[in-house]
């Protein structure tokens, strides 16, 4: 679940089913292969999936990247690890 509220359900559901309509256009098989069931967790991943980008978009927007890793400490002189490499 997304952890952004959506501006417009309608217009998410719009593009949704464009998606899911244009999955289905270009792969001729879908329409014998999927069943109803399949077909409505096709939907499902769909809206999940554009709702989890829509929050990554959001984060990247209020911060210019999505993810701000803290700049690495330099390594201790008194570590063995980095003594016995610096040796």
């Amino acid at each position: 679940m997304s952890l952004l509220i959506l501006d417009s359900t309608e217009d998410r559901m719009q593009l949704v089913q464009e998606i899911f309509d244009r999955q289905f256009k270009q792969d001729k098989k879908l329409s014998s292969e999927y069943d109803d069931y399949r077909k409505r967790q096709m939907l499902k991943d769909i809206s999940y999936n554009l709702e989890c980008l829509e929050t990554a978009l959001a984060f990247i927007g209020q911060s210019g990247t999505l993810w701000h890793p803290s700049p690495p400490s330099p390594p201790s002189p008194n570590d063995p690890i980095t003594a016995t490499l610096l040796d």
